[in-house]
C-alpha cells in the first residue's frame, strides 16, 4: 500500500513539474497557438505577389499582367494598414492591431515605416499580437540603457526582436506585405514587395546610417505612394499615426527630431481617394524613452478601442448610405 502511495506521488510530481516545463517554455520555438489563423486554408491573402518582371521602377513582383484587385468580392474596398514611425511610441501599435482582429477587421495589405515596419512584419507573417508584445519586453530589457539607433541597439534589434524573421522573404507573409525603404542606388523612396525581409526592416531603423547598406528610411521622404498601391488594388488607407499630439525625447539628438518632424508634417498631407487617419495622442511618451512602457500600452489600448469603434460606426453609416 505505501509502495503504491508513493508510486502516485512520483507520478503527480511528474505531471506538475512537466506544467511547469510548458508554463516557462522559451517562445523562441514558436507553434501555432502564437501564429495568428486568418484563413481557412493556407492561401494568402491576395494580392497574390508573383514572381514578375518589375513595374515603373518599383522593386519586387507586380500584380499578374494588368494590376489585379485583391479581392474578388466588389462589395469590399480593400484596405492598405499603413503604422507610421515612432520609436517607443510603435508599442502602441500592438493594442490596435489585437483590437482589429477581436473586430475582425482584417487589411488587405500591412505596410510600415521605422519601428512600425517590425511589428508591420510580424503581424503580416500571422504572429499574434500577445506573441509581438512578448518579443517587445525581451527586447526592451536587453535596450533599456542603450541610445536608441546606436549600433549597439541596432545589434539588440537584429538578435533580439527580429530575430523570427532573420532569413525570410517579404513576398512570404501570410498577409501582402510592403516595405518602403529609399534606395541609394536609384535616389528615390521604392516600395519592396519581395526580397530579404532583415534587410528592409534593418535600414528602416537605422536612422544614423550605421549599416553598410543600400537602402535608409523612407518615412521622412514619403509615407505612401498612391500608384503602388493602386496597382494592388487596394481601395482605401488606414494611416496610424503616433506623432500628432508632439515629439519629445530623452536624449533626442538635432538630427532625430528634424527626421520625426518632417514626417509628421507629411502624415499630415497624406494624399489617397479614401482615407482614414487614426491619430494617437502620445505626445508625453519620449520616443527614445521606455520607462514609461506599462503606461503607454494602457493608454494605446484605451485609445484604440474608442477609434477602432468610431471607425467601425463611420464605415456601417457609409455602407447603409450607399445601399439606400
Amino acid at each position: 500500500m505505501r509502495n503504491n502511495q508513493i508510486q502516485k506521488l512520483l507520478i503527480l510530481l511528474v505531471f506538475l513539474v512537466s506544467c511547469g516545463t510548458q508554463k516557462s517554455k522559451d517562445y523562441s520555438n514558436v507553434s501555432g497557438s502564437m501564429v495568428v489563423d486568418w484563413n481557412s486554408s493556407n492561401e494568402r491573402v491576395v494580392p497574390k505577389i508573383e514572381e514578375k518582371a518589375t513595374q515603373s521602377g518599383l522593386y519586387g513582383p507586380v500584380a499578374s499582367e494588368e494590376p489585379t484587385q485583391v479581392i474578388s468580392n466588389d462589395t469590399v474596398v480593400p484596405m492598405a494598414l499603413i503604422l507610421g514611425p515612432g520609436g517607443y511610441r510603435a508599442l502602441g501599435y500592438l493594442s490596435l492591431l489585437k483590437e482589429l482582429k477581436l473586430r475582425n477587421e482584417k487589411p488587405h495589405l500591412l505596410m510600415g515605416h521605422g519601428m512600425g515596419a517590425i511589428v508591420a512584419s510580424y503581424f503580416a507573417f500571422g504572429y499574434k499580437s500577445d506573441y509581438i508584445e512578448w518579443k517587445f519586453f525581451k527586447f526592451t530589457k536587453k535596450a533599456k540603457d542603450l541610445e536608441i539607433y546606436s549600433e549597439a541597439w541596432l545589434e539588440v534589434v537584429r538578435e533580439v526582436l527580429i530575430d523570427d524573421l532573420l532569413g525570410k522573404k517579404i513576398e512570404e507573409g501570410r498577409l501582402t506585405l510592403m516595405i518602403p525603404v529609399f534606395s541609394k542606388k536609384l535616389g528615390k523612396v521604392t516600395y519592396l514587395k519581395r526580397g530579404q525581409l532583415t534587410e528592409a526592416l534593418m535600414a528602416n531603423v537605422d536612422l544614423l546610417d550605421h549599416i553598410s547598406s543600400e537602402y535608409e528610411p523612407a518615412f521622412y521622404q514619403e509615407i505612401l505612394s498612391p500608384q503602388a498601391l493602386t496597382d494592388l488594388g487596394i481601395g482605401k488607407v488606414m494611416v496610424v499615426n503616433l506623432l500628432k499630439d508632439g515629439i519629445n525625447w530623452k536624449k533626442g539628438r538635432g538630427l532625430l527630431n528634424g527626421y520625426f518632424q518632417k514626417t509628421s508634417q507629411l502624415l499630415d498631407e497624406v494624399q489617397f481617394k479614401e482615407k482614414v487617419i487614426m491619430e494617437y495622442s502620445l505626445g508625453r511618451y519620449p520616443l527614445d524613452d521606455l520607462s514609461g512602457v506599462a503606461d503607454l500600452l494602457y493608454k494605446s489600448k484605451e485609445l484604440s478601442r474608442k477609434k477602432i469603434s468610431e471607425y467601425i460606426l463611420s464605415k456601417n453609416k457609409t455602407e447603409n448610405a450607399n445601399q439606400n
